[in-house]
C-alpha cells in the first residue's frame, strides 16, 4: 500500500468494514499514524487490536466528519452504502458533501 501521496495521519472512513479495516491494517503496517473515522455501532474486531486513534460519527454528519479530520493530512474513505436497491448519484456521493 505504500503511497508516497499519503501525507499525516490518514483518516480512514469505514474503518470497521471489510475493506476499511484491511486498508487500516496495512496503514500500520507501515508504521503510518492512523485515526479510525466509524459509527459507534459498527463491528470494530478487526481492528480492535490496533495502534489507532478512533473517531467515532456517520459521514452525513458535517461536524462528526470535521471533527475526524482535523490534524488529518490524508483521507482514505472506505464508506461502504449497505441499502439494498439501484444505486443513485445522491445516494453513492452524499456522504462526500459534507466538504472534505
Amino acid at each position: 500500500m505504500t503511497d508516497d501521496r499519503l501525507q499525516g495521519k490518514v483518516l480512514v472512513t469505514g474503518a470497521g468494514g471489510f475493506l476499511g479495516s484491511h486498508v487500516v491494517r496495512a496503514l500500520v503496517a507501515e508504521g503510518r499514524p492512523v485515526r479510525v473515522f466509524l459509527r459507534r455501532t459498527a463491528n470494530a474486531e478487526g481492528i480492535a487490536d490496533l495502534p489507532v486513534e478512533w473517531a467515532y460519527g456517520d459521514v452525513n454528519d458535517a461536524e462528526a466528519v470535521s471533527a475526524a479530520v482535523e490534524g488529518c493530512g490524508s483521507i482514505i474513505h472506505c464508506v461502504v452504502i449497505p441499502r439494498p436497491g439501484p444505486a443513485t448519484p445522491r445516494r453513492c456521493t452524499g456522504s462526500m458533501s459534507t466538504g472534505w
